[in-house]
């Protein structure tokens, strides 16, 4: 069978089971709304902290602080930074090795795109106040792998960078183990998203993949008549070519974990769900935080090698004020966070 069948067989069996389950629940538009919007600012936190140290500063530290502590490293976090490099391919290669951190930091800058355009166009997107599993359509499937996929490029980058500024300080075994297992298992699958989100943009230009597939009349519902049957599965694989979402087919390598969240969604307390990823977010941006506070302490240290009325002195020190000025920044947002809760 077809990676579109398997596809479409293993939603309804999803949608199948929860309906079933006595605890299955609906998810209102703003929940989501929530979601996308919760997921653009760790995009937008994770490319402001990419992008305080650039040019010549930059290769500066990764190739006298960075690259020789790698050199002396003996955990798996240097082998999967060498894996997600070597597997790079197209405009992503060629960004990365002109620049550290230039494939991660047009993906974010592209995945901001995506789901800025995905929110303006929400209630279009999402034409019910309440989604529940007899009414969900096929680009709610689109949306799912949009949030899964955002999960792993952030959570990537996240620990990457967390990994590359703890080496550079020989603080690398502090790092908790789960965040190596993590950056090991999927230094692939984030070298392939980035270096699709870069060369197939338009393969994730969900809101005009939607359009499209609703002027065919093929953003199809699962449920029919409130059941999930084998005939409305078989007919939604046999219009399979009125179907334009490449978030289910190019895009879709992750798209049993967006079948997963499905069950997360529909399956238990959305109102917990949501607010638990809300918090797994701050805790995030603790932790961003943590990082820049570090890096900033060994850029004072190699302050302190300068001599004050030369060139490089004012340029370290204009990273270190940039860094100074974010931190205040995150220090307010995480403060704010916690008053909230």
């Amino acid at each position: 069978m077809s990676v579109f069948g398997d596809v479409i067989d293993s939603v309804m069996n999803k949608f199948r089971a929860l309906s079933n389950d006595p605890k299955t629940k609906s998810i209102d538009r703003d929940d989501l709304r929530d979601l996308l919007e919760d997921n653009l600012a760790v995009h937008k936190c994770i490319l402001e902290v990419l992008t305080v140290i650039k040019g010549p500063q930059l290769k500066d530290w990764m190739q006298n602080k960075v690259d020789q502590a790698m050199r002396e490293d003996t955990s798996t976090g240097k082998d999967s930074y060498t894996r997600y490099i070597r597997s790079l391919t197209g405009k992503a290669k060629s960004l990365e090795m002109n620049a550290p951190f230039g494939s991660l930091i047009q993906a974010h800058k592209n995945y901001i795109d995506l789901l800025n355009d995905v929110l303006k166009n929400l209630d279009t997107i999402v034409d019910k106040e309440t989604i529940t599993i007899y009414n969900a359509r096929i680009s709610l499937l689109a949306l799912l792998t949009i949030l899964k996929k955002s999960d792993v490029l952030s959570n990537f980058s996240e620990y990457l960078f967390s990994y590359l500024v703890r080496v550079s300080c020989r603080t690398q075994m502090e790092i908790p183990k789960y965040r190596f297992k993590y950056l090991e298992d999927h230094a692939d699958e984030a070298a392939q998203l980035v270096s699709d989100l870069i060369d197939r943009k338009n393969d994730f230009d969900v809101v005009n993949q939607i359009e499209q597939s609703r002027r065919k009349f093929a953003d199809f519902e699962f449920s029919q008549n409130g059941q999930f049957t084998k005939d409305k599965a078989d007919f939604i694989k046999g219009q399979k070519n009125l179907i334009t979402l490449a978030t289910i087919s190019a895009v879709g390598v992750g798209i049993a974990a967006a079948i997963s969240l499905l069950g997360t969604v529909f399956g238990g307390n959305v109102v917990a769900f949501i607010s638990d990823w809300k918090l797994s977010r701050h805790e995030k941006r603790k932790e961003m935080l943590e990082w820049m506070r570090t890096h900033v302490a060994v850029l004072r240290m190699n302050l302190n090698d300068l001599d004050a009325s030369s060139p490089e002195y004012a340029k370290l020190e204009s990273i270190i004020k940039a860094y100074d000025d974010k931190i205040a920044e995150y220090d307010e947002i995480i403060a704010k966070f916690e008053s909230e809760v």
